[in-house]
């Protein structure tokens, strides 16, 4: 199990089942759009489009689901006060 990773990014685009990894914590399940997500590693698309490895957890830190999703799914967070 993953520790929890607060996250920076939100989902504003509904994936297809096709596109989802879904983890084994309590209760995995599809992606919603307003998904509060960790956006990690980021390259280059076939299309030349920015994609990014994505990480929607549980509060114990258990992968709800994953996916690879291009930056135009997701907008990103304001940064947390310390």
């Amino acid at each position: 199990m993953m520790s929890f990773i607060p996250p920076n990014a939100r989902l504003v685009a509904q994936i297809t089942a096709d596109r989802v990894t879904l983890g084994e914590g309590d209760g995995p399940s599809m992606p919603f759009v307003g998904d509060l997500v960790f956006a990690d590693q980021a390259w280059a698309g076939p299309d030349g489009r920015n994609m990014y490895l994505v990480y929607c957890q549980h509060p114990d830190g258990s992968v709800r689901w994953e996916a690879e999703l291009f930056e135009s799914e997701l907008e990103p967070l304001a940064p947390a006060c310390a």
